[in-house]
């Protein structure tokens, strides 16, 4: 399988620019979350990844919003809804501009309601993979596995976008869903340390 995705990667930046993916940066901006069986709310997140070594990196974010939810006894109720990650990965350079990496989680989803809050702790086992176009714009998905996650213990499939504008800020767009119906979307800015 990594020498398929490998292949794969090698062979797409015939057209790409020069210049490496970055290993370490910090992003914030704003979060759109839908879970299963509720409504829709807008929050904030904040995440970030640090190289420890030229393979290794840690990496975490966590992120809010007020979604409503259907609550047995109170009906629809406004409840804030936090999930948060910290984890390591593994990386392989396949390129200057493409790398692929193996990636382990543990996450922490939370609901405060009027009266009450829930929690739920587990992991995740995922495969991150990026590339850059010579447009300056960086690619990214990632697909694994939760256990006991913020929908329980299912797939997950993510997708995002990074367009650079000087002096190491870009803008970033991403969605992750867990199960194809618990999603998490994000519009944000990053700052890339060289």
């Amino acid at each position: 399988m990594i020498r398929i995705v490998a292949a794969v990667l090698i062979a797409v930046p015939t057209g790409l620019a020069a210049g490496q993916l970055p290993e370490t940066s910090l992003e914030a901006g704003a979060t759109y979350l839908s879970p299963d069986n509720a409504g829709s709310g807008v929050g904030g997140y904040v995440a970030g990844r640090v190289r420890l070594a030229d393979a290794m990196y840690v990496f975490g974010d966590y992120g809010q919003a007020s979604p409503d939810y259907h609550l047995p006894i109170r009906g629809r109720t406004d409840v804030d809804h936090s999930v948060g990650t910290a984890g390591f990965g593994f990386r392989m350079q396949v390129s200057p501009v493409a790398d692929f990496a193996l990636e382990g989680a543990w996450i922490r989803s939370q609901w405060d309601f009027p009266g009450g809050s829930a929690e739920e702790n587990g992991g995740l086992a995922a495969f991150h993979v990026r590339t850059r176009l010579d447009s300056g714009i960086e690619l990214s998905t990632r697909a694994g596995y939760t256990v006991d996650g913020p929908a329980g213990s299912t797939w997950l499939l993510g997708m995002g976008a990074h367009k650079g504008l000087g002096g190491g800020f870009g803008l970033t767009v991403g969605a992750l869903t867990y199960g194809g119906e618990d999603i998490h979307a994000r519009f944000g800015l990053r700052y890339d340390f060289r």
